[in-house]
Formats: C-alpha cells, sequence, structure tokens
C-alpha cells in the first residue's frame, strides 16, 4: 500500500521525535541497518526502501506497538528491566512511559527501610477491629494471566539480604512462588522494571543470582540541551548552572529537577543561598561559592 504525502509526513515526524528524544536508535554497521527501540533494545525496523521502511515503522512503533508478526512491544519486554543512572536522568519517566506505550496501569513500588518479599505481598483488611491478611494486588499481578508491569523505584536503597528475598519473584525458570505455605503458579506475562541511582549508593550491592536474570539499560547525565527542550528554560542559563555545579564538584544533581527549582526563584541571592547548602550537604569548603569563576557564572543567571 503506498502511502501518500501527508501521512509519510506523519511518519517522518513521529520517526524524528521518537529518535531526538531516544525513545528509538538508528544503528548503523556493516550488513545491518535499522531502527531500534532504546527502552529494550528489541523492536527493530530494518531500513530498507523508504516505503517499505515507513509502513514497517508505523506498524512496529505507531500502531498499538504491534508488528506485523503481532509482536507487542509488552511482548518484547525482559522479565526484569534495570534502569541505571544518575537521579534526574528519566529512569522512571522511561519506565512509567513504556508501561504507558503498553496500555498498562504499573503497579509501583517505591523501595523503603521496610519493603522486602514479605511486605511486598502481605495486606490487610480490618475484620470487626482486627487486621487480617488478605492477598495483595503484587500477589494477584504476578499470579493471574494478565499482563502487568511492577516497576521498584530507587532498588539500590534495599540491603543485599531484601533484594535477595525478591529473586524468586524476578525468576523466569521456575513455574511457581511460595508465600505463607501456599503455592502460586507464577504469572510470566509480569514483568518488572527496576531503576537504581548509581550515586546514592554502590550499585555493587545488587546480587550477581538478580543482575544475571536482569536486562540492564544505562541512563547517561542529561546534557543543558537536552534540558532545555523538557523545560523551555534558555539553553545559555542551563549551561551557565551546569558550569557552577561542574566547578562543585556536584553535577551528579544537575537535572531537570534542580534547573526548574532554579530557574523559577530568579533571585541570585536565593540561588547562592541554595549552592551553599549544598556545599554543607556534601562536605564542600562553602568558600568555593564566593571564587571569581563562580561568582561569574552565577551573576550571568
Amino acid at each position: 500500500m503506498a502511502l501518500d504525502s501527508k501521512h509519510r509526513d506523519v511518519i517522518l515526524a513521529r520517526m524524528k521525535d521518537d529518535v531526538d528524544n531516544k525513545r528509538v536508535q538508528r544503528i548503523v554497521n556493516d550488513t545491518y541497518r535499522y531502527y531500534e527501540d532504546v527502552a529494550t533494545g528489541t523492536l527493530r525496523v530494518p531500513i530498507t526502501t523508504t516505503e517499505e521502511t515507513l509502513i514497517a515503522y508505523e506498524k512496529v512503533f505507531m500502531l498499538g506497538q504491534t508488528s506485523a508478526a503481532g509482536i507487542t512491544k509488552f511482548d518484547t519486554l525482559p522479565r526484569v528491566s534495570m534502569f541505571v543512572g544518575q537521579p534526574d536522568t528519566g529512569k522512571t519517566y522511561a519506565a512509567e512511559k513504556i508501561a504507558e506505550e503498553c496500555n498498562i496501569v504499573p503497579l509501583f513500588k517505591m523501595c523503603r527501610d521496610n519493603l522486602n518479599l514479605e511486605t511486598l505481598l502481605e495486606d490487610f483488611k480490618l475484620v470487626d477491629g482486627k487486621p487480617v491478611f488478605e492477598e495483595s494486588l503484587a500477589i494477584k499481578f504476578m499470579s493471574d494471566d494478565e499482563e502487568h508491569i511492577i516497576i521498584f523505584d530507587e532498588f539500590n536503597t534495599l540491603l543485599t539480604g531484601v533484594m535477595k528475598t525478591l529473586q524468586p519473584i524476578f525468576d523466569d525458570t521456575s513455574k511457581t512462588f511460595e508465600y505463607r505455605g501456599k503455592i502460586y503458579k507464577k504469572n510470566m506475562k509480569c514483568k518488572f522494571i527496576v531503576t537504581l541511582n548509581d550515586k546514592d549508593k554502590g550499585i555493587s550491592i545488587v546480587p550477581d543470582a538478580i543482575l544475571s536474570r536482569s536486562h540492564i539499560r544505562w541512563f547517561e547525565p542529561v546534557t543543558p540541551g537536552t534540558i532545555s527542550k523538557w523545560t523551555n528554560i534558555p539553553i545559555e542559563w542551563l549551561q551557565n548552572l551546569y558550569d557552577i555545579y561542574k566547578l562543585l564538584g556536584i553535577t551528579n544533581l544537575y537535572g531537570t529537577r534542580q534547573a526548574r527549582m532554579l530557574f523559577a526563584m530568579k533571585d541570585v541571592s536565593k540561588i547562592k543561598n541554595h549552592l551553599y547548602g549544598l556545599c554543607m550537604m556534601r562536605n564542600i569548603d562553602a568558600k568555593a561559592v564566593e571564587t571569581l569563576p563562580m561568582q561569574t557564572f552565577i551573576n550571568k543567571l
């Protein structure tokens, strides 16, 4: 089926937007050229003739994320995806976006001190004022036959021993899991996306048994140019802010959150006060804020 010019322009615009926003990457080597989804690295469209490429791209990346072979984006997701990078690089956003593109409402779990397999699976309701155990939403997701996504945010805040308690549910070889003496059939259509901040705590604590079961995606630090696209903040202002954070040695904190917050202040004295506070929190001599190079950048804000 031939594409009219308007239809072609729509697909081309989507392709450009996907590539610019790093949802899709163009792979070129000596023998094969194709477009590939960045999230999973598995959905691919061969680059052949312009017409064939556009038609295939629309089928794979635009029409319900279903390929001509009937393979959906959800089908290509690994059992466990591990998103690793410094804070504010879009890991959590990417996880939620994947769920949205799969037309799935994910179960979102913020990792915390008391999260382990026991607390993940337990749930209670009050009966005559007393707590009575009932199966949690997590158990239902992991034991029914529907497509689900469970997101574990800030996974590296857990202790290694706690991480190991979650290994049985990540495993894709065993067919069952046990909880409170009951054997549940494992739902292989339940996928997990785990995010880890590489600067908060050494990610080396993640057990090999979990790493070996995970598809890992590294998130590069976000550049001022990318943040400018995301926030509409002038790139010159963002570059000055980046140079300030670089001089202080805290570029791992630089990102959209800090940029939006400080840009909204529009008050140099408040921004300097904020920088003093960051120095104190990171054991940096606050006098660094008063150096001439630093003052030059701050005055440009």
